[in-house]
């Protein structure tokens, strides 16, 4: 998961960003991006959103979903 800031819609970063997630989900992550304000204005959305995806997520230990 990453918070973005205001940077992050700058287009070289944005090009940086879609390398990195990329990379990183063809290693096995899952990649959550949110905007930094998300957090300070809606918090309950944003912890809806991780736990959301995080129950998705399948089980690690037993293999189910």
């Amino acid at each position: 998961m990453e918070l973005d800031g205001g940077a992050h819609s700058q287009p070289s970063q944005v090009r940086r960003d879609t390398v990195r997630d990329v990379r990183l989900k063809r290693i096995g992550y899952t990649v959550m991006r949110f905007p930094n304000g998300m957090v300070l204005e809606a918090p309950e959305l944003f912890v809806k959103k991780v736990l959301d995806v995080a129950w998705a997520l399948p089980n690690v230990f037993t293999g189910e979903l």
